[in-house]
């Protein structure tokens, strides 16, 4: 896999899990 692959692999993974995080506190609150 090409360098710029991996980083955009990575920076998505990290914004999969923000918005699990945030979807996690939602379900918290509500």
């Amino acid at each position: 896999m090409p360098t710029c692959c991996k980083k955009l692999h990575k920076s998505f993974q990290s914004h999969v899990k923000k918005n699990k995080g945030r979807t996690a506190e939602k379900s918290l609150v509500s």
